[in-house]
């Protein structure tokens, strides 16, 4: 963690000022405040020497991968397991696995440098539900996700073309939509949603697409 106080403090404070507004006060956030924020400075530490993210230190981390990726857990619908594909720095999976510890979560990345970061800070982290994979896409089997998100993967349609395969019946497809991202057209047995929402502190607003798969 870093030894500089006055960054670590003001990151405590924007957690802590997003659980308020996004949770109810008393929820005991202690556990999940402090993962947060170790991962906020590994992710800003690794970022100095690798192309992980555009955000360099501690706070804009925080500001604007950290916040977003609490707003995203606050709509995400319930499950079990959950593969984030082309997971690149861990946002949002390693987040959503802090928050929802008996959610088992597989980070998929194909580089090999985005997944040995993902492997470190699971290992650092500690933490026992959440796995990082290396592979392409393509190349993965049928499996069976209660949750399949992709975030900045690829235009929507291609992103639901590789997720739906990975999704069980039942379970949800969830693609975050920029502000310039149109929502993917209509598909067979997938019932549709967009559900808007606003990061917290930043008050951004942004869109999740959210399809279930129906049972057939």
């Amino acid at each position: 963690m870093p030894t500089d106080a006055e960054p670590l403090t003001q990151a405590k404070n924007l957690l802590r000022q997003a659980f308020s507004e996004l949770k109810s006060p008393q929820e005991d956030w202690s556990s999940a405040e402090a993962s947060l924020l170790a991962f906020s400075f590994l992710l800003s530490a690794w970022s100095q020497h690798m192309n992980l993210t555009g955000h360099k230190d501690l706070l804009t981390v925080t500001k604007h991968l950290i916040l977003e990726a609490l707003a995203i857990e606050t709509i995400l619908p319930a499950g079990s397991s959950l593969v984030d594909l082309g997971a690149g720095a861990g946002i949002p999976g390693i987040p959503l696995g802090i928050l929802r510890p008996r959610l088992a979560v597989t980070l998929l990345e194909a580089r090999e440098r985005r997944h040995y970061f993902q492997k470190e800070a699971i290992r650092q982290l500690k933490l026992p539900n959440v796995r990082a994979v290396r592979s392409r896409i393509e190349d993965l089997t049928s499996s069976s996700y209660d949750l399949v998100i992709a975030q900045a993967l690829a235009k929507p349609e291609q992103a639901l073309k590789w997720m739906l395969p990975l999704v069980q019946a039942g379970g949800w497809l969830a693609i975050p939509l920029g502000s310039s991202s149109a929502e993917p057209l209509a598909v067979a047995n997938v019932e549709a949603r967009v559900v808007e929402y606003r990061v917290p502190i930043v008050k951004l607003a942004r869109k999740l697409w959210l399809g279930k798969k129906e049972r057939v």
